[in-house]
């Protein structure tokens, strides 16, 4: 067994400078400074066993509980006006100077659960049976709140406040993944292995942007903003490897196949859209998917190596980046997740030469790596009005 707790505070001060070019070729101006601070709060309790039978068989299970929480907040001023691409004035466009006072906060809740099961087994001498399971339920949740004032340089003083916006979302999860493994040594002392590995995941629940009504201190939901997620993800994953020696050179190649069933429903289909394409209800990803691997050693005179590493991967993107969810994060920023986002694809490509110099050494190495479908962020220009 084991306990870990992890505490970590973090004070910073930051600086920005935003700029959105007008239609008259003035710019509009956010310049923002204020201190920003980030707060982690982890801790987990592990407990496991390992049982070996007399008849070569072992038994491993594990529990694993962890509790999170991380957010930061931010209280930046800024300088709002209009100016050329230096800040400065330009004749016949009123500077029309504004100064706001921005504090936010973003609250990241997480706990976990996660349980374990491990069961191997010699069928003979030479091959062995492997058996898992794990299931995991995680309680996700996010919560930001983002208050606008007006602001007194001069006094430096916080004036009345202005705006007051809310974001929450409640997006817990639940997936089990299972494993059968058979591994046999051949008579010339490779070693052949073969796998099958299904996996499923759902993640659901709702997102709420509320907005305060200063005047009459009331709170009222953005029906237009709210919406909620239901995601479901199946993976079957089946893979050959082998593995061996001929003379001075090692070997490792291995094939992966993985077929993906995954459905994304939105309960808002008409959910705020910055894309240009249509919105649709569902989102759904049926495909197979190949990934090769290959490793291969060659020792040369003394204990001089050279060796070769080629792989595909798969990194699908994570449930925040693909939910329409529009949070504000800051007085000029806000993030909103694409639904239609695909998977990246890893290609990378390693070689390398380790000398042996006595007492020294010197390695050489060449790598390549491509990704398709790269995943990243984009900045865009919005204007978003409701009735």
């Amino acid at each position: 067994g084991s306990l870990y707790y992890y505490h970590r505070h973090v004070y910073g001060r930051r600086t920005g400078d935003a700029r959105l070019l007008q239609e008259v070729g003035s710019y509009y101006h956010m310049v923002a400074s204020g201190e920003r601070a980030e707060w982690f709060d982890n801790y987990s309790a592990t407990a496991g066993f390992d049982y070996t039978t007399d008849g070569g068989a072992s038994l491993s299970g594990s529990y694993y509980y962890g509790k999170r929480t991380e957010g930061r907040s931010a209280f930046y001023v800024y300088q709002n006006f209009y100016g050329d691409a230096q800040k400065n004035p330009i004749p016949g466009i009123p500077v029309d100077e504004d100064w706001i006072y921005n504090p936010n906060t973003d609250n990241r809740y997480g706990i976990s659960h996660v349980a374990s099961f491990d069961y191997a087994k010699k069928l003979s001498a030479s091959s062995t049976l492997k058996l898992a399971v794990l299931y995991e339920h995680s309680g996700l949740s996010r919560a930001l709140d983002n208050r606008n004032y007006a602001y007194n340089p001069g006094t430096k003083t916080v004036g009345d406040l202005e705006e007051h916006f809310r974001q929450a979302d409640d997006t817990p999860l639940d997936g089990i993944r299972l494993s059968i493994e058979y591994e046999k040594e051949l008579d010339n002392g490779h070693v052949f292995s073969a796998g099958f590995q299904p996996q499923y995941l759902k993640q659901a629940g709702p997102f709420t942007y509320d907005t305060l009504d200063v005047e009459s201190s009331a709170w009222g939901s953005y029906s237009e903003l709210e919406n909620a997620i239901d995601l479901s993800r199946g993976i079957y994953a089946g893979y050959l490897d082998y593995s061996g020696s001929f003379g001075k050179l090692d070997f490792m190649a291995g094939l992966r196949l993985e077929f993906t069933d995954q459905l994304l429903e939105m309960e808002n289909p008409d959910y705020f859209n910055i894309f240009d394409r249509e919105t649709e209800a569902s989102y759904k990803v049926q495909q197979l998917d190949w990934f090769p691997t290959l490793h291969l050693n060659y020792g040369l005179s003394g204990k001089n190596e050279l060796s070769l590493a080629a792989s595909r991967r798969i990194s699908r993107p994570p449930t925040k980046n693909m939910a329409p969810f529009l949070y504000r994060r800051h007085y000029e920023v806000y993030v909103v997740g694409d639904p239609a986002l695909k998977p990246e694809y890893m290609n990378n490509l390693e070689m390398s030469f380790d000398q042996d110099l006595g007492k020294q050494g010197f390695t050489l190495t060449a790598f390549y790596r491509g990704t398709d479908n790269a995943i990243f962020r984009v900045n865009t220009c919005l204007l978003y009005t409701s009735d």
